[in-house]
């Protein structure tokens, strides 16, 4: 799998691609990324695609999953991760709406995204850097992706206040060598 940057001229596809996860997401009887069906991620993702914070997966010329790998916390980073200190010498990026295209779904293509990406900074950063993500403690698959692919587990929250709903989340970090 390729790993590359995406340009602005990919909005469409990741788009589509993004929508496609929040289906499947609601299918299973949750409401997170629900807003994505409403459209309400769309300027969010021209705003990262224009600061080239989208990461993309490319397989035989077809990009099959994406994320937003971002410098700056988010009000919703800042909560998660208020009370836990990092390597001072680590540059800290935060991993969100990570999403794989229809079809590409039970192939350990989130797996071969993770790991490509992991290369990708390890590859272009010199200093240390460390990548956040966090999940809803109880995705239990995505908690064995991370875990699966060098993301360390850094504590549970519990009672976050979410987007219409209250859970506790599993927050996690990867560091480059």
């Amino acid at each position: 799998m390729d790993i590359k940057i995406a340009s602005s001229e990919q909005f469409e596809i990741i788009h589509s691609i993004m929508e496609q996860a929040a289906r499947r997401i609601k299918d299973k009887g949750s409401t997170q990324w629900a807003h994505v069906l409403h459209g309400a991620e769309a300027g969010s993702l021209k705003d990262h695609l224009h600061k080239h914070e989208v990461y993309i997966g490319i397989v035989s010329d077809e990009i099959v999953a994406f994320c937003y790998l971002t410098p700056t916390a988010s009000q919703w980073d800042e909560t998660l991760w208020e009370d836990v200190t990092v390597e001072s010498t680590a540059n800290v990026y935060y991993l969100h709406k990570l999403a794989l295209k229809q079809g590409w779904t039970g192939q350990r293509i989130a797996d071969k995204f993770l790991i490509g990406l992991q290369q990708k900074i390890s590859e272009n950063y010199s200093q240390k850097v460390a990548i956040r993500l966090d999940c809803m403690a109880e995705k239990s698959m995505l908690t064995q992706l991370y875990e699966r692919n060098n993301f360390e587990f850094v504590a549970r929250k519990e009672d976050v206040q979410a987007t219409g709903f209250i859970a506790p989340f599993n927050i996690y970090t990867w560091y480059s060598s």
